[in-house]
């Protein structure tokens, strides 16, 4: 199955604040579409209940709404996002760890919550992070041979299945899935000490 392709949003970042803070339900939209999938996976990679992620998740993009005209100009949006759903993480696990009752829909240990807790509280989800992953792709990129780095950018940056990549570059879709490979091979390399807030994209 064709993995669903994923974008980093970076660019015209200002563009994306400004619109939020006057009201741009569009813009809303469109960071919605591309981050609640990816934001539900690293959430539920700490609280392990999938609905829970996504009620996490949910509540993030309220606060985003809420709060939208105090952003900050300068925000970065990728920090942001990810910095708020750990804080809604970290609430829901400090919870479960005093909490003396658990049923069968609850999906994770006290241990384990804490465990989680802990990995949360030490992993750095500020703008130096967001910008250094964004450094690091922009450096993987230039390195892949020409045609990879077309593919890529094609599946990751503009959201194009394997079908229309290979309509678009005349070749074959087996040769796409093969820049793929490689171009996702180059950024796992690359990003691995980045891994929790980058698995989606690679």
């Amino acid at each position: 199955m064709e993995q669903q392709p994923i974008v980093l949003i970076s660019f015209a970042n200002s563009n994306i604040i400004a619109g939020l803070r006057r009201g741009d339900e569009g813009i809303f939209d469109m960071l919605f579409k591309n981050y609640f999938s990816r934001l539900t996976y690293f959430a539920r990679e700490f609280v392990i209940d999938e609905e829970v992620a996504k009620n996490l998740v949910q509540d993030t993009f309220v606060t985003l709404w809420s709060k939208r005209e105090n952003l900050a100009e300068e925000v970065n949006i990728n920090a942001w996002l990810y910095s708020t759903v750990k804080f809604h993480c970290m609430n829901h696990l400090r919870t479960l760890k005093v909490s003396d009752k658990y049923n069968e829909r609850v999906k994770i240990s006290q241990t384990q919550a804490e465990l989680n807790y802990y990995s949360l509280s030490e992993l750095d989800t500020t703008d130096l992070t967001f910008n250094e992953i964004q450094y690091i792709i922009d450096r993987t990129l230039e390195s892949l041979p020409e045609q990879s780095r077309k593919v890529f950018c094609l599946s990751r940056f503009e959201q194009k299945k394997n079908r229309e990549i290979a309509e678009e570059l005349d070749i074959s879709i087996k040769t796409v899935e093969a820049h793929m490979s490689k171009g996702l091979k180059a950024m796992r390399v690359a990003l691995k000490d980045y891994l929790p807030l980058v698995l989606p994209f690679i």
